[in-house]
């Protein structure tokens, strides 16, 4: 497992609420933190290339920012991680700015122990599948109203929603709003994207090389007959497909499960 502590020193361009820029200081104390102060200062630093990650509360900005920066991460390279309280207009603004750039979504006072914040940045190196099906769905998270797009945002985070019971608390809105939603928009139900998230999460362990039975341990399925039998309904793999591309390719377990969202595709 990867330690507390960040392995590498780096330089972390932070554009970020009191309570957040709080949260990340007591995470990276010995990393090299950059506060912006205004949105033409945060983009500014990403033309600028001054930064390995970029932490950015995407509430901070309007719409005419929410332009500027995704012209400015389409041209230069970025690692960004969109950390803010989940939220209508967080979640909206995670939608918009979903694109290959971003690298991870935190939710704060959800995914964000210290120890956990200063893992995420490290991992960020390596990028999450599951931020990749947002990337993929935009155009269609776009349709659905506020609190579905909380509910949705809010599975694929990083640690993320895991059970139906927890979406009117966290997000607002109940399954069964949620699958009304959802269906009209030619999605699976809350369930399946559940289910989804967890099997990609699970590809993460297994690309950090942890032994099976710690895989089903981590996540909801207890026992590898449960893991076989949710990797072929949603995915469609054998078991022994699925570690292969975990390993190899994440990336295509993303793009497979984003097809396989859509009720109409085959």
């Amino acid at each position: 497992m990867l330690s507390s502590r960040l392995w590498r020193r780096m330089s972390i361009g932070l554009f970020l609420s009191p309570e957040g820029l709080d949260r990340a200081r007591q995470s990276m104390p010995s990393q090299t933190l950059e506060v912006s102060r205004s949105p033409n200062d945060f983009i500014e630093t990403i033309r600028q290339r001054r930064h390995d990650v970029i932490i950015l509360d995407p509430t901070l900005l309007d719409d005419s920012d929410v332009s500027a920066l995704l012209g400015a991460i389409a041209q230069f390279e970025t690692r960004l991680i969109l950390y803010s309280r989940l939220s209508p207009v967080a979640a909206r603004r995670i939608v918009e700015l979903a694109s290959p750039s971003v690298a991870a979504i935190v939710l704060r006072g959800f995914d964000d122990q210290p120890a956990g914040l200063a893992n995420i940045v490290e991992r960020s190196f390596v990028g999450a599948p599951t931020v990749r099906v947002l990337q993929l769905l935009r155009e269609r998270l776009l349709l659905l109203p506020a609190h579905a797009q909380s509910a949705l945002v809010g599975v694929f985070s990083e640690r993320g929603i895991r059970s139906p019971k927890s979406l009117p608390s966290v997000a607002g809105i109940s399954r069964r709003s949620l699958d009304r939603w959802l269906a009209r928009s030619d999605l699976r139900p809350a369930g399946w994207f559940l289910r989804g998230a967890d099997i990609l999460r699970l590809a993460s362990h297994a690309r950090d090389a942890l032994p099976l039975w710690d895989l089903t341990h981590a996540e909801r399925f207890v026992e590898k007959r449960a893991v076989t039998r949710n990797v072929k309904a949603i995915l469609d793999l054998s078991l022994g497909e699925f570690l292969e591309f975990a390993v190899n390719s994440p990336g295509v377990l993303a793009d497979r499960l984003a097809v396989r969202a859509v009720v109409s595709n085959p």
